[in-house]
């Protein structure tokens, strides 16, 4: 036995015997392939929000298998690469993370002294009537998808930050492209009757989503209002405490989007 041991081919026997034993392992362990884990408890909320009742046994099971299947097809897709140089994706990822960067961060209640202030230094937001001076950035409805084309000219102009007076070489023609001093009688001449008290609603100073009049659609920046009445805070206090939730949240994305540059360095190619 111990001649045995002492054998070059016993070492030799032994050595491809742990070996095996070692790729055994670690196949096995591939084999196990990546860990998907599943939350029963939204499915089955899901499950009971769309049929009125709580699902069977059997019923969940199938649910769980679906999202499973769901889970896999997945990490499969992102492992062959399908989700790069997809606008679909990319488009639908920028507009998760939008939504995510502008998540309202206060965190307490706005005390009532704010919410005056910002009223007081935004009074013209909160006047009924009068005259309004704006510009517009016009989109025709021949357009094969003009609602698409709206969006993704907002963007545009949020993106580089266009200004008012820069427009003219954006968008289809239409004159006037912008309108000073404008009451309800000439902008329901030139747009039609709804459009005015659609922009009754709009803020100062940013470009708006799409308003659609008789003659098509429009990206609006409001750059005064004048005359009218300037609604009390009473009165207004809900859509100004909004106003206010809304502009903070613009202002810390922005101070978001500027950290996140600082982090990048780009490269044109």
């Amino acid at each position: 036995m111990k001649n045995l041991i002492k054998e070059p081919l016993t070492h030799f026997l032994l050595i491809a015997f742990l070996i095996y034993l070692a790729q055994l392992f670690f196949s096995s362990a591939k084999d196990e392939g990546e860990v998907i884990t599943v939350t029963t408890k939204p499915l089955q909320v899901a499950w009971e929000e769309s049929w009125g009742r709580a699902p069977t046994q059997a019923e969940l099971e199938s649910v769980i298998a679906k999202r499973v299947q769901d889970e896999m097809l997945f990490e499969e897709a992102l492992a062959m690469g399908l989700h790069k140089d997809d606008s679909v994706i990319y488009e639908r990822v920028l507009s998760k993370a939008r939504l995510l960067f502008e998540e309202n961060r206060l965190g307490s209640k706005v005390d009532e002294q704010t919410l005056r202030t910002y009223y007081d230094a935004n009074l013209d937001d909160y006047r009924h009537g009068g005259e309004i001076s704006f510009s517009h950035l016009f989109i025709s409805m021949e357009h094969q998808e003009p609602i698409q084309k709206a969006k993704s000219m907002l963007l545009l102009l949020r993106q580089d930050k266009v200004k008012a007076e820069d427009i003219d070489a954006y968008g289809d023609d239409f004159t006037p492209r912008h309108l000073t001093s404008a009451d309800e009688e000439e902008i329901s001449r030139l747009f039609g009757k709804s459009l005015y008290k659609q922009l009754l609603r709009l803020k100062r100073g940013e470009w708006h989503d799409y308003l659609i009049s008789s003659k098509g659609i429009h990206l609006i920046y409001i750059t005064e209002r004048s005359g009218g009445k300037v609604i009390s805070f009473e009165e207004v206090k809900k859509m100004v405490a909004y106003d206010y939730s809304y502009a903070a949240k613009r202002a810390a994305y922005e101070r978001q989007k500027e950290e996140m540059a600082a982090k990048y360095k780009v490269v044109k190619e």
